[in-house]
């Protein structure tokens, strides 16, 4: 992969994240989780993992209400666009604990 290939691989990041952005708050995540939790068991998922920043509050309350705890906290892990450090949050939900 060549610079320029970087690049626009980078561009077309930015501009699904945009999309997203734009989709914020219309039920998005809450579709994708139920999709996630209805193919994991066939595909043999056990264990789902989610990372967000504290200041994320609303995908923190989103995952809580689909069964994810909160594991740990790493501390300063997370480098912000500003340089600034930040704490991670790791979330795991048991998939298997959740369809008995």
């Amino acid at each position: 992969m060549g610079a320029d290939d970087g690049a626009r691989l980078v561009d077309r990041e930015l501009e699904c994240l945009e999309a997203l952005t734009e989709l914020r708050g219309k039920g998005l995540g809450t579709v994708l989780g139920r999709e996630i939790f209805a193919i994991a068991p066939e595909m043999g998922i056990e264990k789902i993992v989610a990372h967000m920043t504290p200041d994320q509050e609303q995908a923190i309350a989103l995952v809580k209400r689909s069964g994810f705890r909160q594991e740990a906290v790493l501390r300063g892990f997370v480098i912000d666009r500003s340089g600034r450090k930040n704490d991670l949050v790791v979330m795991t939900c048991d998939v298997v604990a959740l369809v008995k």
